[in-house]
């Protein structure tokens, strides 16, 4: 799904500084990058998922216009495949990462796929970081 608003948004939405559309709590979350299933709430923003709090599972809330109790059941975010091949998108390895960048996902894949969940949660709260300056 295409993100209708502005990515801008959808980030201040990720960073709690707008109020998101929708949260569902009480979810158990599969992780389709560490292949992990544990509770967390789920945060939507404009038709996308902006951001997903699995260690306080309350916080934000208060920020959500509509909240959903799945009461345990699972949430597969959006069928999410986790690996990926870079010659399969056509591109030089330099135009693709001038994409990646682009998208904010230049979290490097190696290293997410080799230390996991501890890894990704560094490398967000870099980007947190480097956002909450930058925006």
């Amino acid at each position: 799904m295409r993100v209708k608003n502005n990515r801008k948004e959808l980030i201040k939405a990720a960073l709690g500084l707008v109020e998101c559309d929708l949260a569902i709590k009480n979810a158990q979350l599969l992780n389709v990058f560490t292949g992990e299933v544990y509770p967390a709430t789920v945060f939507v923003y404009d038709g996308a998922i902006a951001h997903v709090e699995y260690r306080n599972l309350e916080e934000g809330l208060d920020k959500v216009k509509v909240v959903v109790d799945a009461e345990g059941k699972y949430l597969i975010p959006g069928l999410i495949d986790a690996h990926m091949h870079i010659e399969s998108s056509m591109l030089t390895p330099r135009n693709f990462a001038q994409v990646v960048q682009q998208q904010l996902l230049w979290i490097h894949m190696k290293l997410v796929m080799f230390m996991g969940l501890k890894a990704l949660n560094i490398c967000m709260t870099l980007v947190k970081v480097y956002l909450k300056d930058n925006l």
